[in-house]
């Protein structure tokens, strides 16, 4: 296990490196100039020469790829818009993100591994079918809409919750007081949804291939309780391809909260991304897309980690 964990760690680092390649490239072809949207119209030449001097814009594009991942791994790095370094703007936005990412994954996991189990066992009854065409009507419906909607009833209709921001903080964290707790539950749920439905489909289609073997028919035919056949053989078994996608949602979560931030007006990474962009700040955009992508890639080492210890029968020696 340990020099599995060596291999990938080294695979992890040339991963990153190819991605800071092309998310660099994408930056340099994107349309529209830094220093002209700092500038502001009515610029002199002078002044965006000097302004490009002044990020290093002028420089090679290696050269400029080069300073760019020096200056990030040193914390030099700083924003064109805010100039700040970047890494403590990121440090200041990302408890919001845990936060609401964390509850997401924590909302989505509870409510879909129970339905997708419920589903498989009652097959083609209204339990069942109830579950799936909620689980359809969550994959197919976009976050930020589903947002929308509840904004629209729980905070305009029924004024229960608030329409938007994060509400007060406690260390940091707004779970820990109640306003923070009321300000959460709607970006929450909208960036939990779609996930949510999927591994509800997951999950239910794995009990279900899984509950066909001929092993749960033994275990039945010994005269195990139904609870000890569905959770102790059927879902031990059918857990593996849920493990999966639950450890995806972890870079997915930071790349939908772009969208669910954004229309709830949640301060975090993905609203910091979505300002970004409009103001051409490379440096942010390429520290955030690196964090995205190192999240991704370590959530898939720690999924395959648990693989091992879920199933015996894996082996990565």
């Amino acid at each position: 296990m340990t020099s599995y964990i060596i291999r990938r760690l080294g695979q992890i680092v040339l991963v990153l490196f190819i991605v800071s390649v092309l998310i660099f490239s994408l930056l340099q072809l994107a349309p529209g100039d830094p220093a002209t949207v700092l500038a502001g119209p009515g610029t002199s030449v002078e002044e965006l020469e000097a302004i490009r001097q002044d990020l290093g814009l002028n420089k090679p594009i290696h050269m400029q790829y080069l300073t760019f991942v020096k200056k990030l791994f040193n914390g030099t790095l700083k924003s064109y818009a805010y100039k700040q370094p970047v890494m403590s703007i990121i440090a200041e936005r990302f408890p919001a993100t845990l936060e609401l990412g964390l509850f997401a994954i924590i909302l989505a996991t509870i409510v879909s591994i129970p339905a997708g189990i419920i589903s498989a066992i009652w097959q083609d009854t209204t339990a069942d079918y109830t579950v799936t065409t909620v689980a359809l009507l969550g994959i197919s419906t976009p976050v930020f809409w589903t947002a929308l909607m509840l904004m629209l009833l729980l905070s305009i209709q029924f004024d229960a919750l608030p329409v938007s921001g994060r509400g007060a903080t406690l260390w940091g964290f707004s779970i820990f007081t109640l306003d923070g707790l009321r300000h959460i539950v709607i970006p929450m749920i909208a960036l939990s949804s779609v996930q949510m439905a999927m591994n509800t489909r997951l999950t239910r289609s794995s009990m279900l291939e899984v509950l066909r073997e001929d092993y749960i028919t033994t275990a039945r035919s010994k005269g195990l309780k139904e609870n000890v056949v569905i959770l102790g053989h059927a879902f031990r078994n059918a857990v593996l391809p849920v493990m999966t996608n639950v450890g995806m949602m972890v870079g997915t979560m930071v790349a939908g909260a772009v969208l669910t931030e954004t229309t709830t007006a949640w301060p975090g990474l993905g609203r910091l991304m979505i300002s970004s962009i409009n103001r051409r700040d490379f440096a942010v955009i390429f520290a955030l897309t690196l964090l995205i992508s190192f999240g991704y890639v370590v959530s898939y080492l720690i999924v395959d980690i648990l693989y091992a210890y879920a199933d015996p029968r894996i082996t990565y020696d």
